[in-house]
């Protein structure tokens, strides 16, 4: 975490890609939880796109929806362990992609 706490004093660019990612999580996932591998692979998608941009850009109403409806249980399995999650975290990351269709933030 002092690594963390250091990287986020020192560097603007990531602070401001760590905000943005709270606030997408907070818009997207409003239930009372959220698994860990669809999460993962929105910050993977996230960072991906925003770091090839410069700069975090959020995405627009429609695509917040499509990310909101998705069925995360039914695209991660609930007894997945970590195995089988390493396995299909590129899947998940493609189906964040493909259902947020995320802006090149």
């Amino acid at each position: 975490m002092t690594r963390c706490d250091a990287a986020l004093t020192t560097n603007q660019a990531a602070l401001e890609r760590v905000e943005a990612f709270l606030r997408l999580v907070s818009d997207i996932f409003t239930g009372p939880r959220v698994r860990v591998l669809p999460m993962r692979a929105l910050g993977t998608v996230a960072y991906r796109r925003w770091t090839a941009a410069g700069h975090p850009t959020m995405p627009d109403g429609m695509s917040l929806r499509r990310l909101r409806q998705t069925n995360w249980d039914r695209v991660v399995s609930a007894h997945a362990g970590v195995q089988v999650s390493e396995v299909r975290a590129p899947v998940v990351s493609a189906q964040a992609d493909a259902a947020g269709r995320l802006p090149a933030m």
